[in-house]
């Protein structure tokens, strides 16, 4: 996103106290409101959403690993204080009694640079981005490679001294076939890929596919081991691993057509399904959608590049979003096979639909405060699942699990008017949701990052930036002079760390099922702002956590500490399972669940 203007630092930051306002603010309307209204407000339009006393765990927590500090920071104050740079878990394998993983160096900043454009210095209680030398990647520090036995519990650096590491933004992905573990992630030409031999620990060496662009999962299917990958040539592929022990980086191309960046791949009805992201989020031009991909039923032996046009688009963005341009940023998120359907969610990276918006229709947001307030609103999107079946024998059926009967429109003006908004149909006939609004009933849920199946329950992990959103609050009104809340100090938003903040972790008993609250708090750690990676076996349920608070160090505060965490959960005896308040079906964990759409 390079070509924005620089306007669009200032959009930024308009947008985050746009969305806070709107949120929170619509109720009064005095231009101030006190923290007591603030919270009173809250309490009664969203409790049962965000409060965490409707949540229904079944599962035990424990912290297996985390980030340490790496490096000294120096804040704007003078302070010198420690600061870790590893802020996600990016990929995770298990063989064995390993579990073997990668990271990735602040990747908020990382984000803000590259998406954004942004290479001005920030910095607030949690986290700091320093755009050394004016760079989007300023911040990046070599990635590491880790495993962890899980009998021993202990933790070993396997980062091996490689020219390759340098050049690799993190390391995104993992899978393991055999005793061959193999990692990968984006570098300056093309995709770097590292080697592991899983039975030994011994480190077999790396390579570079300098055609491909990202890369994000692995998958083992009939025995073979498969990944997806964007393209340098634009859109994405479907690569079959054809190496052996002894010619160890031989892939095949078995899928060379999707028209998006290749990213989450699952096994259903025989077949492989891959989810894209959209090429208008590499910076690409309208019209692209994220779909969902579907090959041909897997013979014995494994796809080849015989299939390779064999594939079918059948779902995109398009299908559900009424919008065409907020539609063309819809990625396409984590997806599971369980209980006889495939689930899948969407990816909506904060203020980019607003950002395309800007860039797609011919007025100034800046001249327009008003056009732009609907702009960011209208644009803005939580997760949406979905599940669909039978995809391939004429009776495909698709339902909306969570998201909106209606979305808002526009309708572009001419110059210099901005245009107007209407609420639209859903594309699927203005379909209610079978069980809720979208972002499982928190606007702030906008990644589907990660899914698993553990004791025949699906699990459904996500990213939610309302922590940031708290947290930058205070430095983004004082850079744009904003004086509308006086009377709230940001210090004291920290008290709604009960409600909202940190990663959300759903769970479906069945396909009959409403997806249940398991921890909607970070999983232990409200500054955890998404759960990047999910595995699982018959044993346990493994989260991969994604943070970049890379300035909360301090382990004799109150506040918790910032960096990457590998999580366990196991199953708690029947006997000792707890539910916190509420409804002993769960379903107080929304207000809105089958309520709302019965009403209608």
């Amino acid at each position: 996103m390079k070509n924005f203007s620089p306007s669009i630092c200032v959009v930024f930051k308009v947008f985050v106290l746009v969305i806070f306002l709107s949120i929170f603010a619509p109720a009064y309307a005095k231009a101030a409101i006190t923290m007591d209204e603030l919270l009173e407000f809250i309490q009664e339009n969203y409790g049962d959403i965000l409060s965490g006393e409707n949540t229904f765990s079944t599962l035990q927590r424990e912290l297996l690993a985390k980030a340490t500090p790496d490096e000294q920071y120096t804040k704007e104050n003078g302070e010198v204080v420690p600061k870790v740079n590893q802020a996600y878990v990016w990929c995770l394998a298990k063989s064995g009694d390993d579990i073997w993983f990668g990271t990735a160096p602040n990747v908020l900043c990382l984000g803000l640079g590259s998406y954004f454009g942004i290479t001005s210095p920030c910095e607030t209680q949690s986290w700091a981005c320093r755009f050394d030398g004016e760079s989007p990647n300023g911040d990046w520090r070599p990635p590491h490679i880790y495993v962890y036995n899980t009998k021993t519990k202990t933790l070993i650096d396997k980062t091996p001294v490689d020219p390759r590491i340098m050049q690799t933004l993190g390391i995104r992905s993992a899978g393991t076939l055999g005793n061959i573990l193999l990692l990968a992630g984006p570098g300056s030409n093309g995709i770097n890929l590292f080697a592991f031999n899983t039975e030994t620990g011994a480190y077999l060496g790396s390579a570079q596919l300098e055609d491909y662009t990202n890369i994000r999962k692995w998958i083992v299917a009939n025995g073979v081991l498969y990944t997806a990958v964007g393209s340098s040539g634009g859109g994405g592929k479907v690569l079959r691993w054809a190496g052996s022990t002894k010619d160890l980086f031989v892939f095949e191309e078995v899928g060379n057509f999707l028209d998006g960046s290749g990213a989450e791949l699952a096994f259903h009805e025989g077949r492989l399904f891959v989810s894209t992201w959209p090429n208008v989020l590499a910076g690409n031009s309208l019209p692209s959608y994220a779909g969902l991909y579907m090959s041909d039923v897997i013979p014995p032996g494994g796809l080849t590049g015989e299939h390779n046009d064999s594939w079918q688009k059948v779902w995109q963005a398009t299908d559900y979003e009424p919008d065409p341009v907020t539609a063309a940023t819809y990625g396409g998120g984590a997806l599971a096979s369980f209980d006889g359907y495939l689930y899948w969610g969407t990816m909506h990276v904060p203020f980019i639909s607003a950002m395309i918006h800007f860039r797609q229709y011919p007025y100034s947001p800046m001249k327009n405060p008003k056009a732009a307030r609907m702009a960011i609103l209208g644009t803005h999107r939580a997760i949406s699942i979905f599940r669909g079946r039978n995809f391939a024998n004429g009776d495909k059926k698709i339902d909306l699990l969570y998201g909106l009967p209606k979305l808002p429109v526009f309708t572009p003006g001419d110059d210099p008017s901005p245009g107007t908004w209407e609420l639209s149909d859903n594309n699927m006939g203005g379909a209610l949701p079978l069980w809720g609004p979208p972002g499982f009933g928190n606007f702030f849920n906008n990644y589907t990052w990660s899914m698993s199946v553990y004791k025949n329950q699906l699990f459904v992990g996500t990213m939610d930036w309302s922590y940031l959103l708290i947290d930058s609050l205070e430095i983004i009104a004082g850079s744009i002079g904003f004086t509308a809340l006086p009377d709230i100090n940001p210090d004291a938003l920290f008290n709604l760390t009960n409600h909202f903040f940190g990663a959300d972790l759903f769970r479906f008993p069945s396909s009959d099922s409403f997806a249940v609250p398991e921890d909607i708090n970070g999983v232990g750690n409200y500054t955890n702002y998404g759960i990047r990676n999910m595995i699982s076996d018959s044993k346990a349920l493994y989260l991969g956590m994604a943070n970049p608070m890379n300035l909360l160090t301090d382990t004799t505060d109150d506040l918790p500490e910032g960096g990457w965490e590998l999580i366990k959960l196991t199953e708690v005896p029947p006997a000792a399972a707890q539910q916190t308040n509420g409804d002993s079906d769960g379903r107080r964990h929304s207000r809105f669940c089958r309520d709302w759409t019965e009403s209608e």
